[in-house]
């Protein structure tokens, strides 16, 4: 294996089913050369969760396209097959899905609406690394994978992303935009005399000194994979008695997550509220989740804000309790007992 961390970065990804990733600053850098790759012109529609950070959204507001955002699957908390079927037309050029929690989407079922590939798939896959999908790694499945390596991250370097090329036939293209709009890469295999300016770019690469944590952290993916699913799994056995009981419920989770969030959903919002600050109270740092871009400022001054249903009863019951590659056993049965507590339990 190379030893510039940055070849070796990604030479650990390639191995691991990213087919042609290049480093990016972050994660919405990597969304940004996205927005250039698909080359979207007026009339043209992209199809995207609600439910998501601002960051999916914000590269492609920057494009002539028009943004139709899609509600969520109840069981899953992730876009909905059924509302992207409802949203697709003749102008619809892409759909980007983001995998909630690391928990992946229905890519079958997304992959099916494709229209032989006239739609393009871009995966939202910051929440994933270490997850997959039939054995594939999220990121890997679509046309375009996006990943994000930021201190929130399961595998995070300080700051950094990907960009995934899954498409062979965009890879030029990739490769012109993640050198600042240049032929670089085809003056560094000698294709061009001198390299210059042919078209947008983005300022990519990485950091040297974040490339050697990147290398460090993807070295010992499996470990940390192996304890984010293990702290969720501890949460989801000591809580299994309140969904039982009705009080809480939790999201339909595939064993092929990789245990970056942990969330259930409280029965109503006044409780979901009542409880969140019984649990701030304690110094317990549980959180809900992302406003419904839908809803936001930005999207009722241009006429987006169509009701999801779905999309705004889940952000008004989530509740995110803390989780972190470093917490104790300890840490967490606190917080059990704590919302255990609240529901009467103990």
């Amino acid at each position: 294996m190379a030893h510039n961390p940055h070849q070796r970065s990604l030479a650990l990804l390639t191995a691991r089913g990213f087919r042609n990733p290049f480093l990016t600053p972050s994660g919405t850098a990597a969304l940004e050369a996205t927005a250039l790759l698909l080359d979207l012109q007026p009339g043209d529609e992209v199809i995207l969760p609600s439910f998501t950070f601002v960051s999916t959204a914000l590269p492609f507001l920057r494009t002539p396209a028009h943004l139709r955002f899609a509600d969520l699957d109840r069981e899953t908390l992730n876009i909905s097959p059924e509302s992207v079927a409802d949203l697709l037309g003749p102008k619809t050029r892409a759909l980007i899905v983001m995998h909630y929690g690391g928990n992946p989407c229905d890519m079958d079922r997304l992959l099916a609406l494709q229209k032989g590939g006239r739609i393009a798939l871009v995966e939202d896959a910051a929440h994933a690394m270490g997850a997959t999908y039939r054995g594939r790694p999220l990121g890997a499945v679509g046309d375009v994978g996006i990943l994000s390596f930021d201190p929130q991250k399961n595998v995070s370097c300080g700051e950094g992303g990907a960009l995934c090329v899954n498409r062979p036939e965009w890879d030029g293209p990739a490769g012109i935009i993640c050198a600042l709009g240049t032929n670089r890469e085809a003056f560094e295999r000698g294709e061009v005399s001198e390299y210059t300016w042919v078209g947008p770019g983005i300022k990519a690469g990485l950091a040297e000194s974040a490339a050697h944590v990147l290398v460090n952290q993807l070295e010992h993916l499996d470990t940390i994979t192996r304890q984010r699913r293990a702290i969720w799994r501890r949460y989801a056995e000591g809580l299994r008695a309140l969904e039982a009981r009705g009080d809480i419920r939790f999201p339909k989770f595939s064993e092929e997550s990789n245990g970056h969030l942990f969330y259930f959903l409280a029965s109503d919002p006044a409780t979901r509220n009542d409880l969140l600050a019984v649990l701030n109270r304690e110094g317990i740092e549980a959180k809900t989740h992302y406003s419904p871009l839908h809803l936001s400022p930005v999207s009722v001054a241009r006429g987006w804000q169509a009701p999801l249903e779905n999309t705004e009863w889940a952000c008004r019951r989530i509740i995110r309790l803390p989780l972190h590659n470093a917490m104790t056993e300890a840490e967490q049965a606190r917080i059990i007992e704590s919302v255990e507590r609240f529901f009467g339990a103990r």
